[in-house]
């Protein structure tokens, strides 16, 4: 989640105070990544990229899977309490892919996505499709 807590706070739950600071793996993507990742509960990181894809990185720098989604994917993965990840493209569609890296559906939006979902308590998947309007 966007500064990790409903509330985009940016506060961390985990100890950082005796994180030095210093680089401990780096992974390649096919593509830029333009927005924060998400971690799951058990410290999986989830990163889309200007190459079209959703990757899986394990906690140690090595990829889990990923999938090839389309478009660029500039928006940040929103993680449902039963492990789904949602993410938006810049190919009209919001996917839910399951956390063994399998498409379970995707949504045909009708424009672009390129900001990150949010889920409600009840489940409800909020999502920002981008339109621009006309020059006068």
């Amino acid at each position: 989640m966007f500064q990790h807590d409903e509330r985009h706070t940016g506060r961390s739950e985990y100890d950082t105070s005796n994180n030095t600071g210093k680089e401990i793996w780096r992974f390649k993507t096919e593509g830029w990544v333009d927005s924060s990742p998400a971690i799951d509960k058990d410290g999986v990181i989830y990163a889309g990229s200007g190459g079209g894809y959703l990757y899986a990185i394990y906690p140690d720098g090595i990829l889990k899977w990923k999938i090839k989604l389309g478009g660029w994917v500039d928006s940040s993965p929103a993680i449902a309490e039963d492990g789904t990840i949602y993410i938006g493209s810049t190919n009209k569609c919001l996917y839910a892919v399951s956390p063994n890296g399998t498409l379970k559906w995707k949504y045909k939006t009708g424009n672009d996505i390129v900001s990150s979902s949010a889920i409600g308590k009840d489940g409800t998947i909020y999502t920002i499709v981008f339109y621009s309007l006309p020059f006068l």
